[in-house]
């Protein structure tokens, strides 16, 4: 079962990703800050990590996933002000907008741990 660390600051949108993503069987770990996100990280690493842009930029998360030797982890950033190009430039390899359709959610998890 693969595990997906969740770094979302908005509670409500929080559970509804962890909800879809458990009821898909994957195991979610959740966490509100960025900060929060890089000690999970180097606890549980993760298949996955889904990365709020309002917690704070992609690109220096990645930047401190690769400092610490988990620079393989795919980012997928969720952002309900960019589109994919914005949260490319914001350092992650795929992009879910807010809202978004649950299919939507299943398949870019899908396929980024498929990678």
């Amino acid at each position: 079962m693969s595990l997906v660390l969740l770094v979302e600051a908005d509670a409500d949108l929080g559970d509804l990703i962890r909800d879809v993503l458990e009821a898909a069987g994957y195991r979610v770990d959740r966490v509100h800050t960025q900060a929060g996100g890089l000690e999970r990280v180097q606890r549980l690493v993760p298949d996955l990590v889904l990365l709020d842009v309002a917690a704070g930029p992609g690109r220096a998360f990645q930047e401190a996933l690769r400092s610490h030797g988990k620079g393989e982890i795919p980012l997928v950033m969720i952002s309900g002000d960019r589109g994919p190009q914005g949260a490319a430039r914001a350092g992650g390899q795929g992009f879910l907008g807010v809202p978004f359709e649950r299919h939507a959610l299943l398949e870019q998890v899908a396929s980024m741990i498929s990678r």
